[in-house]
């Protein structure tokens, strides 16, 4: 069975009135390879990735999609571009891909050991972060061509990191943890989250204000750079995967209604080959129009 995209994923490029009015609809994607990760420059022109190395690009709104050659067969799990033609995507046994040409051609990055990267983020097309497992971090100042390792303070699993500039970023991971630098990263600190759910998705609008997604339906909020964490509810008992927002009062927070597993164990289980039961990572949307945080369920 052929895989289907949530157009809705492509939140940063949408007018979101007219998304709204809509609401959501699916495209077919051609594949019955499972999609992970989605990222779009414009209303036009977007990438997904996914099992197998899969890419597929699309220079019409989604309305189709053609693959690329990822010269990869491991997992991706993140792509980002940071216009038309410069991008990159990782994935599973320290898989890094970057593009010059809007993905006609994708070239290898060396990140290192096997590391499991589960997030990276640009800033320019020179300045970039991955977070690992472990706790590792490591940046590039040249667009990935030298990626060397930054210490950060903490050992636990790091699963999403996101910079304001080149000098001001974020990451968390498991346990609850949120750690943030303001020097690019040659320290960080500990913030405190308040929680002991795993942390999956932060983003930050400005120096100042920031949401973090998380398991057991955590929404964390910051207005002071992250010295303060507010919790809001979510009106869902789902794990929350991913968060985007577009203004200061307009986001949307997935998820999938699934316990919060132990990601060990359901990578050995995709190393051995078996198939999970879940064949989609969002099974639930939910957005905020409002300053006070309410969320409200939206369909997909």
């Amino acid at each position: 069975m052929k895989k289907f995209i949530a157009i809705g994923f492509v939140l940063s490029v949408l007018n979101i009135n007219a998304l709204a009015q809509s609401g959501w609809f699916t495209q077919s994607s051609g594949t019955s390879q499972h999609l992970t990760a989605v990222y779009f420059v414009n209303g036009n022109t977007g990438w997904v990735v996914g099992d197998n190395g899969i890419i597929l690009k699309t220079t019409n709104g989604g309305r189709s999609w053609f693959q690329q050659d990822s010269q990869a067969g491991n997992k991706l799990g993140a792509v980002q571009f940071i216009n038309a033609n410069t991008g990159w995507v990782a994935g599973y046994a320290a898989t890094m891909r970057k593009t010059t040409n809007g993905g006609e051609n994708w070239l290898p990055q060396s990140i290192g050991p096997a590391w499991l990267p589960w997030s990276f983020n640009f800033v320019d097309e020179n300045y970039g972060w991955i977070v690992c497992e472990f706790g590792i971090i490591l940046h590039t100042t040249n667009g990935g061509a030298d990626w060397l390792p930054q210490e950060s303070g903490t050992s636990i699993d790091l699963h999403s990191v996101h910079f304001a500039d080149n000098r001001t970023g974020w990451a968390v991971g498991e346990s609850g943890i949120i750690i943030a630098t303001s020097n690019g990263g040659s320290n960080w600190t500990m913030q405190t989250s308040g929680t002991g759910s795993i942390l999956s998705s932060v983003q930050f609008a400005d120096n100042n204000t920031g949401w973090i997604a998380g398991y057991d339906a955590t929404i964390l909020k910051t207005t002071n750079c992250g010295t303060n964490w507010t919790a809001y509810a979510s009106g869902t008992g789902c794990a929350l995967r991913s968060v985007h927002f577009v203004k200061n009062s307009i986001g949307w927070v997935a998820g999938f209604w699934e316990p919060s597993p132990d990601h060990r164990r359901r990578n050995q289980l995709d190393t051995a080959g078996k198939q999970h039961k879940r064949t989609s990572m969002v099974d639930s949307l939910f957005l905020t129009t409002k300053q006070d945080g309410r969320w409200v369920p939206t369909e997909v």
